[in-house]
């Protein structure tokens, strides 16, 4: 199975968590609010703008989804 690769700066990063409303992988608001390294997690729908959005502009080359 080929995975799409995406490629961002830490900056681009943070702005995509803010646009796509990341929240915490795991564990509970009590849990983590000590926690100083927090995994997110965002999703991404195939069929959507921001889907398109990444492959414009965090796309790696050589992956199946290249334009």
């Amino acid at each position: 199975m080929s995975r799409t690769k995406f490629v961002l700066t830490y900056e681009e990063m943070m702005s995509e968590m803010d646009d796509l409303n990341a929240s915490v992988a795991h564990g509970t608001r009590t849990v983590v609010s000590d926690n100083k390294k927090i995994e997110y997690r965002m999703t991404l729908n195939i069929d959507s703008a921001d889907w398109d959005r990444w492959i414009k502009h965090y796309h790696k080359e050589g992956d199946i989804f290249q334009a």
